[in-house]
């Protein structure tokens, strides 16, 4: 008497994709490996500085991969520290749509939030696109995150922002030192990131695409990255902000990215 064959359940593969912020998923990519040791795990990140043409063959190469993958992708997240790290002049403040101030300082241009949002809409246009090649390929399923939170006000993140080469250049080209250029307050660096986060959650949503948000837990009550999860630059998060965040997609994942039941 035969028996019967049993059919092995294929590992679920998942790519993991996208700008520089992708990086803390990588780095704590145990969290999700503990899951189901058979995963296979496919990191391709993006790295800081890959703008087009350049760009295209890396994209391309996500669709190549997406085809049946549990697809998890960091949209950029430094498009307003690359413009607003550094002090504009005259400096700016955010009139948000609810009539607060998340600056109270006493000097500075008021700046609608609808004019940040005009002037990030296009980022949001090249996200959708790039969302929907990846969908049209066919992917398991399809996850955004959110970066992570912005460093506080403080001595760590001027000694941050002296170590890369951008903020450096950035601080030449105006002809003022880096040790000593105001960097923009955190409270408008916050309500930056949050009118981005809300173009970005739209852009999800129209797509019915989950996006998952930066972790509370590694927040302080300000919203600042708490300073367990810093690296040693001035806008990205470490290996345990990594596994914070992937506790968070899990919790949100397809229960079959992992091949296990999420709890």
């Amino acid at each position: 008497m035969s028996t019967p064959s049993v059919t092995e359940t294929p590992a679920p593969r998942i790519l993991v994709c996208g700008h520089s912020h992708c990086g803390a998923l990588h780095l704590g990519r145990n969290v999700l490996l503990r899951r189901n040791r058979k995963i296979d795990y496919d990191f391709i990140g993006l790295a800081p500085g890959g703008h087009l043409p350049q760009a295209q063959d890396y994209w391309a190469r996500i669709v190549e991969r997406a085809p049946g993958a549990h697809v998890v992708l960091v949209w950029n997240g430094n498009e307003h520290n690359a413009r607003f790290m550094l002090e504009p002049k005259p400096p700016i403040r955010i009139a948000v749509d609810d009539g607060s101030d998340p600056d109270p300082g006493d000097t500075g241009v008021y700046v609608p939030a609808e004019a940040v949002r005009e002037l990030f809409r296009d980022t949001m246009e090249d996200m959708s696109a790039r969302i929907g090649s990846i969908l049209r390929a066919g992917p398991a399923s399809l996850i955004c995150t959110d970066p992570p939170p912005p460093m506080p006000d403080g001595e760590a993140l001027r000694s941050r922002i002296l170590q890369e080469q951008h903020f450096v250049d950035a601080a030449a080209r105006r002809g003022v030192d880096a040790a000593t250029i105001p960097i923009t307050a955190f409270g408008v660096r916050r309500a930056l990131r949050g009118i981005i986060g809300d173009l970005r959650r739209e852009t999800c949503a129209a797509l019915g695409v989950t996006l998952v948000p930066a972790p509370a837990a590694a927040q302080d009550q300000a919203g600042a990255l708490l300073p367990e999860y810093w690296t040693e630059d001035a806008t990205h998060a470490n290996a345990a902000y990594g596994e914070l965040l992937w506790k968070s997609v899990l919790a949100l994942a397809d229960p079959g990215m992992t091949g296990t039941q999420t709890p």
